[in-house]
């Protein structure tokens, strides 16, 4: 399985490029399993994401076709180390460190997209504070994102394709809960320990 988490802010109807970092499987952490703060950074970040899976083989994906490749999703979360983020960008270096690191990638339990289309906004609940996310923040043309990450990746079954909406993210602390829900459909339970 890979997990391709997109980055920057992506605009439907734009020309431009896309850009990514991978993730692996052992970077996934399952709804209602604990998250544990790493202690090699002191500021950890959330993002939360809309997580599409892949459900086919397919390679060089025009977009008229991308919509069969996939036909669910669900509500996910990354994680960062913003020092050590800030570190890497500076010195120029890869990512890894801050952006790949066990148990990094939340992954809500998946449901058809077709639940996602009358949805139009999602709720991250994190400790004391909770907040209304539209989905019209999410990067939305995900036919055009499969067509360009597929340019020159295989996608296989099981792929993920993470697409970020809320780019200031959220900062964690251990003792905080984290839920997120869709239409009152809760997708994903963390406790960060």
């Amino acid at each position: 399985m890979k997990i391709f988490n997109i980055i920057g802010k992506y605009e439907a109807g734009r020309d431009q490029e896309i850009n990514w970092h991978m993730l692996q499987d052992s970077n996934v952490i399952r709804s209602d399993n604990p998250f544990f703060v790493p202690d090699f950074d002191s500021e950890f970040r959330l993002y939360p994401s809309l997580a599409i899976r892949i459900d086919r083989l397919g390679k060089s994906i025009a977009p008229k076709f991308a919509h069969r490749y996939y036909a669910q999703a669900t509500l996910a979360a990354t994680v960062r180390a913003e020092n050590l983020l800030a570190s890497l960008r500076t010195g120029g270096l890869p990512w890894d460190k801050a952006v790949s690191f066990d148990r990094c990638c939340m992954i809500g339990d998946f449901r058809p997209i077709e639940n996602f289309s009358e949805v139009s906004e999602i709720l991250f609940h994190i400790g004391d504070s909770s907040q209304r996310i539209s989905l019209a923040g999410f990067k939305t043309d995900i036919d055009r994102i499969i067509a360009l990450v597929s340019e020159n990746n295989i996608l296989k079954m099981g792929d993920i394709i993470l697409l970020t909406g809320e780019e200031t993210g959220f900062k964690l602390a251990p003792g905080q809960n984290l839920y997120a829900e869709a239409d009152s459909d809760k997708l994903l339970e963390i406790r960060i320990k």
